[in-house]
């Protein structure tokens, strides 16, 4: 692994500028271990990466079967002319793939620089890069489930156009939303270690306090502000929008979002900045 020194190693900047600097500077390195994170999540298993393709598919055949064929559970809008019994699994799916991907980087992120303690304490090392391997090897993953999505959409005869590649454009807009958050309970992790069974139970309100069951507009009116404050309803909102209605999300809305991503980003590196001095401390 290659090992990156640091002039001064008292000096981390908080500059979003930096963030660029950072990532230009690593970038082999960035890519280096993401695809080393890609092949330990399976390594040892008898079918290896191939469970980055069997896992969708087993999800896609349970949802449909579950919920469109024996719930019998309707989509809230169409994807074509009429909505068959099966299209309410795919429509669970396709939320469901972009809020695991947000929870498999928030769950992971508390831990990034506790499981480390070498990277901290006998090599100087990048530590800001652990979050962008984090989200980019989540991401990854996103892309193959959304594959695994297109190909059971067309097995089922749904509707499809160019609008629906836009779908990714929803885990574009999420990147740097989850860079910030991993970099901020990345550290904030480091000082509390009870923060990683904060972070579980909260997952799993966020899930249910998100369009992944059903869109924004079905929940009531006096709510629906404050799911906007779970940082992944909108890019579930936007998939929804792209692949069954195949609509173009509002670009202000999306702009909005991205504005708020970049903040959180640029919170999360200063936060990060500010307290990695005290790592080595505390480990």
């Amino acid at each position: 692994m290659e090992i990156v020194h640091a002039a001064n190693h008292s000096d981390y900047p908080a500059s979003p500028l930096a963030i660029l600097s950072s990532v230009r500077r690593h970038w082999k390195l960035i890519l280096s271990l993401t695809r080393r994170d890609l092949a330990e999540r399976f390594q040892g298993s008898l079918l290896g990466p191939l469970w980055f393709v069997i896992t969708p598919v087993i999800l896609i055949l349970t949802y449909t079967l579950v919920f469109g064929l024996v719930f019998k559970a309707r989509v809230p809008f169409p994807r074509a002319a009429a909505a068959s019994n099966v299209d309410f699994g795919l429509f669970l799916f396709s939320g469901l793939v972009i809020f695991t991907v947000f929870a498999d980087v928030i769950s992971r992120s508390t831990s990034l620089v506790v499981s480390r303690p070498n990277f901290v304490k006998k090599v100087v090392f990048p530590l800001e890069i652990l979050s962008v391997v984090t989200v980019l090897s989540a991401l990854a993953g996103g892309l193959l489930s959304f594959a695994m999505l297109l190909l059971a959409t067309i097995a089922t005869g749904g509707g499809m156009s160019a609008t629906t590649l836009l779908y990714l454009g929803s885990l574009v807009l999420l990147a740097p939303m989850l860079v910030g958050l991993s970099w901020f309970l990345s550290a904030l992790g480091t000082y509390m270690r009870d923060i990683a069974q904060i972070i579980g139970l909260s997952l799993t309100v966020f899930l249910f306090l998100s369009p992944v069951f059903t869109p924004l507009s079905g929940f009531p009116d006096a709510v629906r502000p404050f799911l906007l404050f779970n940082p992944v309803s909108v890019p579930i909102e936007f998939g929804h929008l792209t692949f069954f209605l195949q609509q173009v999300p509002p670009i202000g809305a999306a702009a909005g979002y991205l504005l708020a991503a970049l903040a959180v980003m640029a919170l999360g590196w200063a936060f990060f900045q500010k307290t990695r001095s005290g790592f080595a401390d505390v480990l």
